[in-house]
């Protein structure tokens, strides 16, 4: 109905012929294929650990193993887990102790793609099938249909994995020289090597015509090594001194080789070397990182406190005399009830007055050669001859990025305890920030590293913490927090956009991470037609008409949890919300399209809302070539409200009496039942309101494809001998 509609009001022959009856076929007389159903399960989690630990009086042991199995909700994705930890504490004598902690784990993932395209992507090619499409052809054979695989064939065909072996590692050394100072050294080792693989059958968009295989092994290497002295000591019984003064070396190299095949004999061939046509990358990458620091803090009866730190850290990223960022900060507190005007109060057992400022350095988030100039000798053959491409573009005044941070604060505790509460207000300005710009393609490169932009973020930061009920049997304790935060770009030379049909828009005077979009006002009752805001007045509706409205930053965000107790049971509960972010669901842009995509496309249930004839009011407005309202890119109809409050966790457990313990020989029994994300309450229509806040970096706050969040189910013993 709505395809033959579309093309008839732009003046096409309807596609589909009316059945015999004069199109009155009654609506369940249709068949549909339930493809979400197929593709989400009810999943199962296994969890296991023990630990033993014990020890002397100078040599302390801890030895844990455990085993974590956990299945998603999205077929077939999965995730196991093997650990195993050793720790080891030694005191040599009176002045010398030693130790090591040691941890090894294998992980096993059965990965899958959810969102990510017509290729591969479970959800996408659950979602955005009509449920009236037959997964079969007319020859009764398995077909993928709207330009996605047939789902039956992905699901079991799926043949995604990875396989990873990392081990972290930890040894140390402690020299008392006094009671007073203190040497330490400590190096550490976190070696992580995991195996990746892929196989597209010919029955899949991806492997078709002949299938394709990939494989993928790396290896990341990071040291840390740090050695640091400390001094603390109280004089005449009112001041205390603290000095520490260290440094840290630390480096981190990562190496890739990759292989990919096309071209098989038979889908029971999987390997690369079975492969009519193969390829071949290798990649590597190094930083170093050396850091020097000090602190010295000092306390006046422990009512006046200050502390004054500095740092320096030096990057192999940077070129020469731009490696080293110098970052200090200072710390004061005023612990007011101590002092004699408030002593006496009562009702009043502790009030702190605090205040900090600082600097902070950041690096993270660049690649290991990020002010150089690079060439590239990938794919740059030249007639069997190898060669050689300018890759990136030199920065040799690339520089840390810099954010300075100023807290006030206050901490405060009442009726002996029965209430405290802590407020924070902060102010971050960063400077220098780390972006990859644009540049025009008349340069021969596409981007830019540079220190680009200059971000602020101010905002509050409450908690509440209460004990409501305190009897012998019965107890009852709560904690409230909520947070504000408002974030702006204050200097960018250049707005900068991301994300699916440039929807995020990164702009000076605006939020990072803003939403870009046409302003529809509302449907022209007469017409049938769109109407969207001219925001420059030309008459026309071009892309100088997007405009901001609304970005992923919540007015207010935090939490509310309550525990309770009576005899030997606990209960505890968990709310978080979020208020005033908006959530792009970019489903809906695909899926109310009318009959605009043909049949083989989702049409949400929302169409038939659309404007038909004049006086209809609606904001669904009429579907054809004029408005296409859904194919208008970035259309704000589309923003929605992601504000949310989620009942985040549940659980409910039972202490053994020691009675019962006494005859079983444990130390402590505890039977718990917990439960996580078991009601949402959202004016949001896609799936799940947090999920777009998961996506890729330059994705955040779009909607396409991703599951939501599980709800789960949870039941556990801890036992102690």
């Amino acid at each position: 109905m709505l395809v033959n509609e579309y093309n008839r009001n732009i003046g096409r022959a309807e596609p589909f012929v009316s059945t015999a009856d004069g199109g009155r076929g009654r609506p369940e007389e249709q068949q549909t294929y339930d493809r979400l159903f197929e593709a989400f399960r009810t999943a199962g989690i296994h969890s296991a650990d023990i630990s033993l630990y014990g020890g002397s009086e100078n040599t302390t042991y801890y030895l844990s193993g455990g085993y974590n199995k956990q299945e998603a909700i999205l077929r077939p994705i999965s995730f196991d887990r093997s650990s195993f930890r050793f720790n080891l504490d030694q005191k040599v004598n009176d002045k010398i102790k030693v130790g090591s902690s040691n941890s090894l784990s294998r992980t096993g993932r059965n990965q899958g793609r959810a969102g990510d395209g017509p290729q591969g992507g479970i959800l996408q090619a659950a979602l955005h099938t009509p449920t009236y499409l037959s997964p079969y052809n007319d020859q009764g054979v398995l077909v993928g249909r709207a330009g996605f695989d047939n789902l039956t064939l992905l699901l079991d065909n799926y043949d995604v994995g990875s396989v990873s072996l990392r081990y972290i590692g930890n040894l140390y050394g402690e020299y008392q020289f006094s009671p007073s100072w203190r040497f330490r050294s400590t190096f550490s080792l976190d070696y992580n090597q995991y195996d990746e693989h892929e196989y597209w059958n010919n029955l899949l968009i991806a492997g078709s015509p002949e299938g394709l295989a990939t494989s993928a092994i790396g290896q990341a290497t990071t040291w840390i090594n740090e050695q640091t002295i400390t001094y603390r000591k109280k004089f005449a019984g009112l001041h205390t001194l603290g000095l520490l003064v260290g440094n840290t070396l630390q480096g981190s190299t990562f190496s890739l080789t990759s292989a990919s095949g096309t071209g098989f004999a038979t889908n029971d061939f999987k390997l690369i070397s079975a492969a009519a046509n193969t390829t071949s990358s290798q990649d590597w990458d190094q930083y170093n990182l050396a850091s020097f620091f000090g602190r010295i803090d000092y306390a006046y009866d422990d009512r006046y406190l200050i502390d004054f730190s500095l740092r320096a850290d030096g990057s192999s990223k940077f070129n020469k005399g731009y490696q080293w960022g110098y970052f200090p900060a200072v710390g004061l507190a005023w612990r007011l009830k101590k002092e004699s005007f408030l002593e006496n109060v009562a009702f009043l057992d502790d009030l702190k007055l605090r205040s900090s400022y600082g600097i902070t350095g950041n690096q993270n988030g660049i690649n290991s050669f990020a002010s150089r100039q690079l060439w590239s000798g990938v794919n740059t053959a030249y007639q069997g001859a190898a060669g050689i491409v300018p890759e990136q573009l030199a920065n040799q005044q690339l520089s840390w990025e810099k954010t300075a941070q100023f807290n006030i604060g206050l901490d405060a505790a009442l009726f002996k305890n029965r209430l405290t509460f802590a407020f924070n207000y902060y102010s971050k300005y960063t400077t220098d920030g780390l972006l990859t710009e644009v540049l025009p393609g008349t340069t021969g490169f596409g981007q830019y590293l540079n220190n680009a932009a200059e971000i602020s973020n101010k905002g509050f930061e409450l908690t509440l913490n209460s004990v409501n009920i305190q009897k012998e049997n019965f107890s009852w304790s709560s904690s409230l927090n909520i947070a504000r935060n408002v974030n702006n770009i204050e200097k960018l030379a250049k707005p900068m956009n991301f994300g699916s049909r440039d929807l995020i828009l990164f702009q000076q005077g605006s939020p990072m991470y803003s939403f870009w979009v046409y302003n529809q006002l509302y449907v022209d009752p007469a017409t049938g037609n769109a109407v969207y805001e001219d925001v420059n007045g030309d008459g026309q509706i071009t892309t100088d008409d997007r405009q901001i409205l609304g970005s992923i930053w919540p007015d207010y965000f935090g939490g509310l949890s309550n525990n309770f107790s009576y005899k030997n049971f606990d209960l505890q509960t968990f709310f978080n919300f979020s208020v005033g972010n908006e959530v792009y669901n970019h489903n809906r842009f695909f899926g109310e399209a009318g009959g605009a995509r043909d049949a083989a496309r989702v049409i949400f249930a929302s169409n038939l809302d659309r404007w038909q004839q004049p006086g209809d009011i609606t904001d669904v407005p009429r579907s054809d070539g004029v408005n296409n309202n859904n194919y208008k890119d970035g259309g704000g109809r589309w923003l929605e409200d992601g504000s949310y409050l989620r009942l985040r966790t549940v659980s409910l457990g039972y202490n053994v009496s020691s009675k019962i313990l006494e005859r079983l020989a444990l130390s402590k029994l505890r039977i718990y039942a917990q439960a996580t994300n078991l009601f949402t309450w959202t004016a949001y229509t896609g799936l799940d309101p947090e999920s777009a806040a998961n996506g890729s970096v330059n994705q955040q706050g779009i909607d396409l494809g991703t599951p939501p969040q599980p709800r789960s189910f949870q039941l556990g013993i801890n036992l102690t001998l």
